[in-house]
C-alpha cells in the first residue's frame, strides 16, 4: 500500500474533518474493510513506538523523537491559551515559534502540518496514550473550525455547554415565532453582556443577519404555521396593506381618468 494512501487515511479518519471508514474507502477506491485493516496497522506501528518512549520516559529517547516534543509543546501552548484560544491564533503561534516546519517526506508535501499533528494526537488518544490528548479548549476550537468559524474563541462553546435549559428554550421559542433572535433583547432577558450573548448565539450556530439580529445557519424541521405564529400575522397584515395600496392606486387612476374624460367631454361640447 502506498505511503500516501496511509497518510490520507490518517488525515481522513483523525484530522479536522473526521470521516467514516466507508466514506474514506469510497474516496480512495478501496473497501471499508481494507481501510479498517490499514488503520489498525497504522495504530499498531505508531502506538508501539510511542508507548516505548512514554513508558521508559528517557530524555535521550525524547530528544531522538523531536516530533513528540513538538507535539507536546503545541498542546501546552493550547492549554496556556485556555478558552480564549481560537484555531487561527494557535496555528500562527505554532508557525512563529518554529514548532511547525517543512515536510521532508514527499508523501506529506501539500498536507497541513498542524492537521497532521492533530490527527496523530487523536490516533494516540484512541490507542489509550492520554499524554497526547488534545485539551478541551482546543477541542472546542477544532469544533468551531468544522462549523466554519476558525477565528471564533473556544469560550463560545464552553459557555454554550453550561447554558441552562430555560435559556435554550427561550432562544428556540424566540426563533420559532420571529425567525431569529435579537441579541440586545436576549442579553437583557438572560442577564448577560451583549458580546457574551453574541458569543452564545454563534456557538449555537446562529449567524449575523443585520445589526444585532441573528438567524440559524441551518433551518430546522419544517412545521405547520398556525394563526398564532408571528409569520402568519405579519403575512396577513402585509397582504392587507398590499390590497389597500392596490385599491388606492386603482381609485387614483380611475379618478384621473374620469377627470380627463370629463375635460375632453366639455371641450367637445
Amino acid at each position: 500500500m502506498p505511503r500516501s494512501t496511509v497518510w490520507t487515511i490518517l488525515l481522513s479518519r483523525y484530522g479536522l474533518d473526521k470521516k467514516t471508514q466507508e466514506q474514506v474507502g469510497q474516496e480512495i477506491g478501496i473497501t471499508r474493510e481494507r481501510v479498517r485493516q490499514i488503520e489498525n496497522e497504522l495504530k499498531d506501528k505508531i502506538s508501539s513506538v510511542v508507548h516505548a518512549i512514554v513508558e521508559v520516559k528517557s530524555i535521550s529517547d525524547l530528544r531522538a523523537s523531536p516530533t513528540l516534543l513538538r507535539i507536546q509543546s503545541a498542546l501546552l501552548i493550547a492549554t496556556d491559551m485556555g478558552f480564549d484560544i481560537n484555531y487561527q491564533q494557535w496555528t500562527q503561534r505554532l508557525m512563529s515559534s518554529g514548532l511547525v516546519g517543512n515536510w521532508k517526506s514527499q508523501d506529506l508535501v501539500g498536507s497541513d502540518a498542524v492537521e497532521v499533528m492533530i490527527a496523530i494526537c487523536n490516533l494516540l488518544t484512541d490507542c489509550g496514550i492520554t499524554c497526547f490528548q488534545i485539551p478541551k479548549c482546543l477541542e472546542y476550537a477544532l469544533q468551531l473550525v468544522n462549523a466554519g468559524i476558525p477565528n471564533a474563541c473556544a469560550k463560545i462553546l464552553h459557555v454554550c455547554e453550561t447554558l441552562s435549559i430555560d435559556v435554550r428554550k427561550l432562544i428556540n421559542r424566540h426563533t420559532r415565532y420571529s425567525g431569529g433572535v435579537y441579541a440586545r433583547w436576549l442579553s437583557q432577558e438572560i442577564g448577560k453582556e451583549l458580546e457574551e450573548t453574541k458569543d452564545i448565539l454563534q456557538g449555537l450556530r446562529y449567524r449575523l443577519l443585520f445589526k444585532d439580529w441573528y438567524i440559524p445557519k441551518e433551518l430546522g424541521d419544517a412545521y405547520v404555521i398556525s394563526k398564532n405564529d408571528v409569520f402568519h400575522q405579519v403575512s396577513v397584515k402585509c397582504s392587507c396593506i398590499v390590497v389597500q395600496c392596490l385599491l388606492m392606486t386603482y381609485v387614483l387612476v380611475f379618478d384621473i381618468y374620469y377627470q380627463e374624460l370629463n375635460s375632453l367631454f366639455h371641450l367637445l361640447m
